[in-house]
This record gives structure tokens, C-alpha cells and sequence, in this order.
């Protein structure tokens, strides 16, 4: 029988003791795991919101003017998640940063962002989702991989977006609405008659709801794999337009009374 090479014999000591090592290390930082509340006001009177998070979820509601509130809740183990609040001229930028060797020592970020409600806000996340509500200025929604969602925006232009994730808005009375996703459905329900709505997704439905009224709409709706419902009031020469494609989905618009 021939005997292994001491430096291979070696080489698997140490890959041993390494694997034995790190899988040490995930099991302390199981144990240490906490969860982190914290809150701190800032008083801003700039005009834009920029938030860039890649580990965590985001939620944005109006709050007072003059000031913007920050709650995050950071579950982390041996590991403290890297976040930054800060001023930055007429902007206001929150940010975190993944874990290093996050799939041993995960962590996670969740924002609660109260805020003045006439700010431009634009938000990009990862994996976590976003949630906005009652914000009248201009509104920019995207995500790698979560749901997207906005409640009751009347900014001139929101625009919405996902990869992975569905993306919902409701209680809509803003102008004009770019929705995407592109693996998830899309669904678009107004308070206000709008003068432009472009919906896209590539493998889900995409449904728009308009209010009631006497408004009438230049409507494309398009899929390629999927049914196509208008029931709602069109012209060739109207100044509104709705526009929506799904490549294997159901596509739909609707007037409903209840808007």
C-alpha cells in the first residue's frame, strides 16, 4: 500500500482545521446574533432623498417638515453592518453596505425613513423590498430583487421598478407612471386620471385601474403568451395615454368606479 505524500497529508490537515475553524466561527455567530434599534433626528431642509441599500428593506412615510426621522433595525452576529445617515448639500443620503463573507455571518438592515413629504426621493435596493407612501414629489423606485410599492404618490412622475419582484401602486394621482418588472406582475390603480402610464413585465400580468369619469384614453395593451382586457372609455385623438405590454402575461385596463 502506498503511503499519502506528507505535504498532501499536510495540505489536508490544514484545510481541516481551517473548515473546522470557520465552521466555529458560524456557530459563535449564531449565538451573538442581536437585534439593534436606533432612531436619530436630523433637521433638513434640502430637496432630495437618496437612499442606496444593499442588505436591507426600506419604508418611506411623510413626516414633518424641517426634519427627516431615522429608524433602522440592524439583526447582525459577530459583524455590525456599515450604515451612514448624512447631509449632503440640498440631499439627504442613507446608505449600508453587505457583510463581509455575508453567507457566514449574515446581516440585515431594515430603514424606516420619516420625511418631508414634497422631497424627490429615489431609493435602489437589493434584495429587500421597498415601501413608500403619501409623498407628492418626484418618485424613483428600484430593486434588484424585492417588491416595490408606493401608496397615494401625486408627484409629476413616479417611476417604479424590479427585477424579481412585484411592483404595486395604488391610490395613484400623479401625472405620469413608468412601472416595470421583469419577472413579476405589475399592477397600477389611479385616484386621478393620468396623462401617461407605461407598464412593462416580461413573464407576469400588468393591470391598470382608472378612475370613473368622462376621460378618455389612447390605449395600447399588448402580450404576446397572455389575454388582453379594455373596458374603459378610448379615442385615437386623446391627449391620455396608457401603454402596457407583457410578453407572456395578461394585460388589462380598466374604468372602475372605485378607482
Amino acid at each position: 500500500m502506498r503511503l499519502p505524500r506528507p505535504g498532501l497529508l499536510g495540505l489536508g490537515l490544514a484545510l481541516t482545521a481551517v473548515l473546522g475553524g470557520l465552521g466555529g466561527l458560524v456557530a459563535v455567530n449564531r449565538m451573538a446574533t442581536q437585534t439593534v434599534h436606533q432612531e436619530r433626528t436630523y433637521p433638513f431642509n434640502g430637496t432630495q432623498l437618496a437612499v442606496e441599500a444593499a442588505l436591507g428593506s426600506v419604508q418611506i412615510v411623510p413626516g414633518e417638515p424641517g426634519q427627516i426621522v431615522v429608524r433602522r433595525t440592524m439583526t447582525y452576529g459577530l459583524r455590525r453592518p456599515s450604515v451612514e445617515e448624512r447631509v449632503d448639500g440640498d440631499t439627504f443620503r442613507v446608505s449600508d453596505e453587505t457583510c463581509p463573507v455575508e453567507s457566514a455571518f449574515p446581516c440585515r438592515v431594515r430603514w424606516l425613513l420619516q420625511v418631508p413629504r414634497d422631497l424627490d426621493v429615489e431609493v435602489r435596493t437589493g434584495a429587500g423590498s421597498i415601501a413608500v407612501s403619501g409623498l407628492s414629489g418626484k418618485v424613483k423606485l428600484t430593486s434588484d430583487a424585492g417588491a416595490v410599492r408606493a401608496t397615494g404618490p401625486s408627484g409629476k412622475l413616479v417611476t417604479l421598478r424590479s427585477h424579481d419582484g412585484p411592483v404595486t401602486a395604488q391610490n395613484i394621482s400623479s401625472a405620469q407612471v413608468v412601472a416595470t418588472s421583469d419577472n413579476k406582475g405589475v399592477q397600477l390603480t389611479f385616484r386621478s386620471p393620468p396623462a401617461l402610464v407605461v407598464g412593462r413585465s416580461q413573464k407576469g400580468p400588468v393591470g391598470v385601474v382608472l378612475p370613473e369619469g368622462d376621460d378618455a384614453y389612447k390605449i395600447s395593451a399588448k402580450s404576446q403568451g397572455g389575454s388582453r382586457t379594455v373596458a374603459a372609455r378610448t379615442s385615437d385623438d386623446a391627449k391620455r395615454r396608457i401603454d402596457i405590454l407583457s410578453a407572456t402575461g395578461d394585460v388589462s385596463v380598466i374604468q372602475s368606479p372605485e378607482g
